[in-house]
């Protein structure tokens, strides 16, 4: 999925156990809303100033730097998976089942977050030198490589996931984005080099967890009492192997563009595929909401009434494929005036990108409500393969595009693994075939007016 999907969704993966209890305590549907209605928020503020800050940040860093920036950021992020270790969704079901031990689960994580950030580091160092990344790119991606360092107290938004206060985490993490745009205008007025923007991505992450550390101990949380243990350490490492492994398909098929480019051809060729994909992807918030709000009450229906479930899937299906049409057409169509207008003459070239890379939405929709019907059947090892065979089309057809058709080609290769991971890949297993069929007739939009 892409780089800046609103996907704060691990949730996902344990609404099914939370709904069962929502009836102890408060309504725990309610709270489910309320907890969802605060992420989307956080996506809308995002959007908001992100778009604003971003298009001047583009604008002046010019298509050769900002390039340069997107590769760094490319290249550190093919390597994050090390970081989280695909932890998330086990950590909050972990949490949700035995509270009683809360601290141990928090401390174990914690640690192995920073290991894994570690080893993150030092791997993301050796392959920089052994496949010659040197001078300015090197020092920009030796930076970006340590904001995971900063990150592993981060764990603190998997506890507050688990008691449905996300928006504990949200007001800390939109505390830091708001600082670190405020940080890249001021960057801009003062005519700062590439290098300050890397330094705010680390500063954005660093202030994020410390913002929720205070978050955390203000409620009563004591950090203290984290402790790391062994046997949690290898339960929660063996449950979470599939998802690590999806983790680095998603970063290849993700990135692999945009690097496979930078050898290619040239950065300034990066920055215009980059911009475009920039501007591509900012809508996506958008399903994300819209399957945020709808899988709750799917999901509730439970095994009794399957033939209800299947007709609200059906209509969902319907709604996201219609949503990324109304989307795609009149930007394809616009594709050109609305990179003149934002971003200036210099990116005028990401016009035919963004023309092609914009109809990934549609794929991306409804793999989004493929992604939590996954879940809720417990078919995540599938998930991991399809998101596998999309990366592997992704490298395979970037290795022929790209050559031909430069950042055009990549624009194509992305499009083609989005609907071979969402789309064709379930076609192929018994279990997945309904999804498939789901989202072929999703795809039917005039029915929504039948």
């Amino acid at each position: 999925m892409p780089e800046n999907l609103p996907l704060n969704q691990g949730w996902v993966r344990w609404l099914p156990l939370v709904l069962r209890r929502r009836m102890q305590g408060r309504p725990r549907l309610q709270a489910v809303m309320s907890n969802t209605a605060w992420l989307v928020g956080d996506r809308l503020l995002r959007i908001g100033v992100g778009l604003i800050v971003i298009v001047w940040v583009i604008r002046y860093l010019g298509a050769e730097r900002f390039g340069q920036l997107s590769y760094a950021i490319a290249f550190a992020g093919l390597f994050f998976p090390l970081t989280t270790l695909g932890l998330e969704s086990m950590v909050v079901r972990e949490l949700l089942e035995h509270p009683q031990e809360t601290d141990v689960i928090l401390g174990t994580t914690a640690g192995l977050r920073f290991g894994g950030a570690v080893l993150c580091l030092l791997l993301i160092l050796t392959v920089a030198f052994a496949v010659g990344v040197r001078g300015d790119t090197l020092v920009l991606v030796s930076l970006i490589a340590l904001g995971p360092l900063f990150q592993a107290l981060d764990v603190i938004d998997f506890y507050n996931q688990s008691q449905l206060q996300s928006r504990r985490t949200v007001l800390a993490r939109g505390l830091a984005f708001l600082l670190s745009s405020l940080g890249r205008i001021a960057m801009i007025l003062l005519g700062a080099p590439l290098i300050a923007f890397a330094l705010l991505l680390v500063a954005e992450t660093t202030l994020a967890s410390i913002f929720q550390i205070l978050s955390y101990r203000s409620h009563g949380g004591i950090l203290r009492k984290w402790r790391f243990q062994e046997g949690p350490a290898r339960r929660l490492l063996k449950s979470s192997w599939p998802l690590i492994l999806s983790g680095f398909a998603i970063a290849v098929y993700m990135r692999i563009d945009q690097l496979m480019l930078h050898f290619l051809t040239t950065e300034r060729v990066v920055g215009i595929y980059s911009a475009a994909v920039k501007m591509s992807e900012l809508w996506y918030f958008l399903p994300t909401a819209l399957v945020n709000s709808a899988f709750p009450a799917i999901l509730s229906l439970g095994l009794g009434r399957l033939e209800e479930r299947r007709h609200k899937l059906d209509r969902l299906f319907q709604i996201l494929a219609g949503l990324g049409l109304c989307v795609a057409l009149p930007t394809a169509f616009l594709s050109g005036w609305l990179v003149r207008r934002l971003y200036g003459s210099d990116f005028i070239e990401a016009g035919p990108i963004l023309a092609v890379h914009i109809w990934t939405g549609i794929p991306v929709a409804l793999g989004l409500g493929k992604e939590y019907w996954l879940v809720a059947e417990n078919l995540t090892r599938f998930s991991m393969f399809a998101t596998l065979g999309g990366a592997s089309v992704n490298v395979l057809l970037n290795l022929c595009l790209i050559p031909h058709w430069g950042p055009l080609g990549a624009a194509w290769a992305t499009l083609c693994a989005q609907i071979v991971a969402n789309q064709v890949a379930p076609a192929f297993h018994s279990r997945t075939r309904e999804i498939f069929w789901l989202q072929m007739q999703g795809l039917c939009i005039w029915r929504l007016i039948a």
